[in-house]
């Protein structure tokens, strides 16, 4: 399938590629897999973002947010009874929550399988 952007996802691309040649070469068979709408390969590519998104850009997002939002401070000891505890994980599941269900995401990624997640998980895996 076709590559636009951003320039890393072509590993990306080039590795599920390879994996549509085993399961179904006709997916990725030069000028002819254009228009290729077999059940597999949409299968295929759907499955590939969902991977992309359970493997790199969710614990990516997590681990931004523990980062962004520290349950306790690394000067005294955690308590975990505390309500600024509670309050921040709450904080910190919200808005892992508001990240995940992401428009852009879902309706890019998902439909058009250009793998933005995984330069946005190893972006917030950097700034984490």
């Amino acid at each position: 399938w076709g590559l636009d952007y951003p320039p890393l996802t072509a590993y990306v691309s080039y590795f599920f590629g390879m994996l549509a040649q085993k399961i179904e070469p006709e997916l990725v068979t030069l000028h002819a897999s254009r228009g290729n709408e077999t059940p597999t390969g949409k299968m295929l590519m759907r499955y590939s973002v969902l991977v992309c998104d359970l493997l790199l850009f969710f614990p990516a997002a997590y681990a931004f947010l523990c980062s962004f939002y520290p349950v306790h401070s690394t000067t005294t000891p955690p308590q975990p009874s505390s309500s600024s505890s509670k309050r921040l994980l709450g904080i910190r599941a919200a808005a892992w929550f508001f990240i995940l269900l992401n428009p852009a995401f879902i309706l890019i990624d998902h439909g058009h399988f250009q793998y933005n997640c995984v330069a946005h998980g190893l972006i917030l895996l950097a700034i984490a």
